[in-house]
């Protein structure tokens, strides 16, 4: 099985929130440039362990690993513009285009994955800009895996049960539509999609959708993380942020 995971959590909207740099520390919180990051993706299709069994086909999707944020450079702290309420704040969200996880979240990934996926401390500070101190600990997540898909024109895009971005609707079409593909990707953790370079693909809100295999997710729901319930009607409710795409 194979899920999709996109917060419905609007930070921006419903807790004014906004990504700035650490207060004092010199350090820039925006990240990597394109030279520094998609430019620098090596590709491992051929080295990965869910493709070994999927040579003769596996020009249908291709891994590729992105590089780790340089230490010491880059610092990110989320500012909220109001009162910020613990309940509202989920364990794994995203800001802009940053991936936002709690500790929880990061021993998950540190479990089930191999890949060495990057995890950077934030910040989270008051209207005054003030340290925030809260039960949980947060991360910026650099997860390092990325995948693209060929795309299968033949396909015809139905109704996914879920507002898809703009750059994830062919390929979504395509794995529903390919039991191998499925099968095969199936077998990877967790990975974001690889479709768009450059500004772009940067900056994209691609950037902060995640996709998970069946063990994956359960590791998140024995961990009792919050913010990854599963839709139980098309296009979900307010709260569910999970969707089984195969």
């Amino acid at each position: 099985m194979i899920y999709r995971f996109k917060s419905k959590l609007d930070v921006q909207d419903k807790l004014q929130a906004f990504p700035v740099s650490i207060p004092g520390s010199g350090l820039d919180q925006y990240g990597p440039w394109v030279t520094n990051y998609e430019e620098k993706f090596e590709e491992t299709s051929k080295r990965n362990k869910a493709l070994k069994l999927f040579s003769k086909k596996s020009e249908s999707f291709k891994t590729f690993k992105a590089p780790l944020f340089e230490e010491g450079k880059y610092g990110l702290a989320v500012y909220f513009d109001r009162v910020l309420l613990e309940e509202e704040l989920p364990e794994i969200w995203g800001l802009s285009d940053y991936l936002i996880v709690s500790g929880k979240v990061k021993q998950v990934i540190e479990t089930c994955d191999d890949d060495e996926h990057q995890f950077l401390p934030i910040q989270l500070l008051n209207k005054n800009w003030e340290q925030l101190s809260t039960d949980t600990e947060y991360y910026w997540l650099n997860l390092r895996r990325f995948l693209s898909v060929d795309v299968d024109k033949n396909v015809v895009n139905g109704g996914a049960g879920f507002l898809p971005v703009a750059v994830e609707e062919d390929f979504i079409h395509t794995l529903k539509n390919n039991e191998s593909l499925q099968e095969h990707i199936g077998q990877i953790p967790i990975w974001r999609h690889y479709c768009l370079a450059g500004a772009e693909g940067r900056h994209s809100q691609a950037r902060v959708i995640l996709y998970f295999n069946e063990n994956f997710y359960q590791k998140l729901l024995d961990s009792n993380v919050r913010g990854i319930k599963q839709y139980s009607v098309d296009f979900g409710l307010e709260d569910e942020s999970v969707v089984k795409l195969v």
